[in-house]
């Protein structure tokens, strides 16, 4: 508990609550080309809502969907599927509001907390605990009674003055997250910018690399090296540690250097090049360049929006549709790319690797911090920030 807190109900720190619509109320074809954004489970991962992969419906629709809006500042919490992903509608978002999925319910606090600060309790193991203490065991992950039960919850909350301290300290290092995220966006469009631009000979990737098929058994994956299609960032940002580890059967085994990308709904755009050995879910297609040296350069070709779109072309099923792996082959690139473009794509991933490790161990150390200051065994007013921001920079 956090020192010089006291334990509260959550009904009493939420002036609203609302569930997302049944899934009846939007349906395929209400999807427009812009409008008003609808949130899925890939827009949670993180302690804010991001904007990748949206779709859209129009103000007309939004509008009969009642309270089933997020607006910025507002809490977005799964309650069905990927449970426990508790998210923030950014002060600053693009947009001013959201629908929120059928799988989803929002809330919106009063005076007596910071929003951001009650995302940081949720995300913590104890908090994390509390929120899944009414996990149904059968069937798809649910909560029961999702709104109700989240009502009733307790969490310790400490002065308003001790709550935005401790935001400042975990957004410190959030910010160089951020920063460092942007960073090897950055470099990786070069990247692709400089793949594109080869102009040899155009051959189908099914020439130049083949899909891993090499299997190990399930209790060979762990936290640190697993990937899964939840796992797998929308919009070509990588990737984050697993939810969970699969509890039986096989999984693939990728090295170093090889591209996985996301077999389910290509349109979300999850691709990661590896920097690491590591095992991997069945609907993660790994593919392996034949020769190593253009490991990067296939990278940074099937990065482009124009390979998933070409995988969406082939793609099956409508509601989660699935790419054709013969077909994704077939996908034409230019051969022998020129020895500048090869060195110029090595150094730049090279150096995004450098950074994602660096954000690995600065969310290491923001999950190992936060929950020492969220207890008081650190004492949060005698964290200096500038120092903190010092050593970070």
């Amino acid at each position: 508990m956090i020192a010089e807190s006291e334990e509260v109900c959550v009904e009493d720190l939420i002036d609203e609550i609302a569930m997302g619509p049944f899934g009846s109320n939007i349906k395929t074809d209400c999807f427009v080309n812009s409008g008003i954004p609808v949130f899925n489970g890939s827009n949670l991962t993180g302690f804010e809502t991001n904007d990748t992969a949206l779709r859209y419906v129009t103000p007309e629709k939004a509008n009969s969907l009642g309270n089933a809006l997020a607006s910025r500042g507002d809490i977005v919490i799964t309650h069905r599927g990927t449970l426990g992903q508790v998210a923030m509608v950014p002060y600053d978002s693009k947009y001013p509001r959201y629908v929120i999925s059928q799988s989803q319910f929002r809330i919106r606090c009063n005076d007596k907390v910071l929003p951001k600060f009650f995302v940081y309790y949720f995300h913590t193991r104890e908090g994390q605990w509390r929120l899944l203490s009414n996990k149904t065991q059968t069937g798809v992950p649910a909560l029961g009674r999702p709104t109700s039960t989240f009502r009733k919850l307790s969490m310790p909350l400490p002065t308003f003055e001790k709550q935005a301290k401790i935001v400042q300290v975990i957004d410190t290092i959030q910010e160089k997250i951020k920063n460092n995220t942007k960073l090897n966006g950055y470099l990786e469009e070069q990247c692709e910018a400089v793949a594109n631009h080869e102009k040899g000979l155009a051959v189908e990737l099914s020439s130049l690399c083949d899909l891993v098929k090499v299997k190990a058994d399930y209790n060979e994956a762990d936290f640190d090296t697993y990937v899964s299609t939840e796992s797998l960032l929308p919009g070509k940002k990588g990737r984050q540690a697993p939810s969970s580890l699969p509890q039986t059967g096989k999984v693939t085994v990728y090295k170093a250097g090889d591209i996985l990308v996301s077999n389910i709904r290509p349109y979300f755009k999850k691709i990661w090049y590896a920097d690491r050995t590591g095992t991997c879910s069945g609907d993660v297609l790994v593919f392996r360049a034949k020769q190593p040296e253009q490991s990067g350069y296939l990278y940074s070709c099937m990065r482009s929006d124009a390979f998933f779109d070409y995988v969406m072309k082939g793609a099956k099923g409508t509601k989660m549709p699935r790419g054709d792996k013969k077909q994704m082959l077939t996908y034409k690139v230019a051969s022998n790319p020129s020895g500048a473009t090869v060195d110029f794509i090595e150094s730049a991933l090279s150096q995004a690797s450098s950074s994602s490790k660096e954000n690995h161990r600065l969310a290491a150390l923001r999950d190992n911090l936060l929950p020492k200051l969220m207890s008081g065994e650190i004492d949060v007013s005698k964290v200096d920030l500038k120092q903190l921001n010092s050593h970070l920079g």
